[in-house]
């Protein structure tokens, strides 16, 4: 599902988080010419809004503003070594919640079926 957004708030996300187009386009996992082009016409796929949300660390309802937000910018920054390793510690905890949900889907199943005694 393709959707339009204010291209100045893709923009906008972008220098918020502090990324290049090319450090975003490899976090994205595309070209830095799509990120310049979604930065161009605001056309971008559902899916792809909510990566860029998140790999900008921009609350997903901003991305549909008709225009960026007020806020002081910069947003103070920690050390990049610091932020790197907050973002990989925030990124490794979201997958063990997800790897625990699973987890307890499965025992729920198992025990409805028998294979578990409660």
């Amino acid at each position: 599902m393709t959707i339009d957004l204010q291209p100045r708030l893709l923009e906008w996300a972008r220098h918020r988080a502090r990324l290049t187009e090319e450090v975003l386009a490899e976090k994205m996992g595309v070209k830095e010419e799509k990120v310049a082009e979604w930065e161009q016409s605001g056309r971008l796929t559902l899916k792809q809004a909510e990566k860029l949300a998140k790999v900008t660390h921009t609350p997903f309802g901003y991305l549909f503003l008709p225009e960026p937000p007020d806020e002081k910018l910069p947003i103070p920054d920690l050390p990049d070594a610091e932020t790197a390793m907050l973002y990989d510690l925030e990124e490794r905890a979201e997958e063990a919640v997800e790897r625990l949900q699973e987890y307890r889907s499965a025992c729920i199943t198992a025990t409805a079926a028998g294979k578990f005694r409660v």
